[in-house]
C-alpha cells in the first residue's frame, strides 16, 4: 500500500511560518527527511500585498544529518553540513505570481533536502514563500 503524505516545509528556524524572502534575500527553508519517499511533488506559493514576486527556488540536499551539526539548518553549504545543489539539477521554479504551482521532483539518493530561496532585484519586501511538500512511501 501507498500513502501520500504531505509537509509543510517552514523557515529554517523551525517554525512552521511562511518563509521570508525580502528583496534580494538569500533564504533556507528547514531540512526535510526524505529516506521513505518514493515519488515527490512540490507545491509552491508567493505572496505579497505590495507588488509582484520573483524568486528563483532551488533544491538542495545532504547525507549529513542536518540536527547533528551547528551549521546544518540556514545556512550556505559547506565541508561539515554538506549542502549541495545536486549535479544536473539547476533551478526548479522562477516564481513570479501568486498563484499555487506544483512540481515534480526528482532528487538524488540522499536523504535530506531543503529549498533555497533566492529574491530577485524586483522582489517586493514584504513576500512570503509558501511550500508543501507531498511524497508517497510504500508502507507493508
Amino acid at each position: 500500500m501507498q500513502k501520500i503524505i504531505p509537509s509543510k516545509i517552514g523557515k529554517s528556524d523551525g517554525s512552521g511560518a511562511d518563509i521570508a524572502v525580502a528583496s534580494t534575500a538569500n533564504v533556507w527553508s528547514r531540512s526535510h527527511k526524505i529516506a521513505f519517499g518514493g515519488v515527490f511533488c512540490l507545491s509552491y506559493r508567493a505572496k505579497s500585498s505590495t507588488g509582484t514576486p520573483d524568486i528563483d527556488l532551488y533544491l538542495e540536499q545532504t547525507h549529513i544529518d542536518p540536527a547533528l551539526v551547528s551549521t546544518g539548518e540556514g545556512v550556505i553549504g559547506d565541508v561539515d553540513n554538506g549542502w549541495v545543489i545536486p549535479e544536473g539539477v539547476s533551478k526548479i521554479a522562477d516564481i513570479t505570481d501568486e498563484n499555487w504551482h506544483q512540481i515534480a521532483l526528482s532528487p538524488t539518493v540522499l536523504p535530506y533536502l531543503r529549498f533555497l530561496c533566492d529574491g530577485q532585484g524586483s522582489n517586493p519586501a514584504d513576500c512570503t514563500l509558501e511550500l508543501v511538500l507531498s511524497q508517497q512511501e510504500l508502507f507493508q
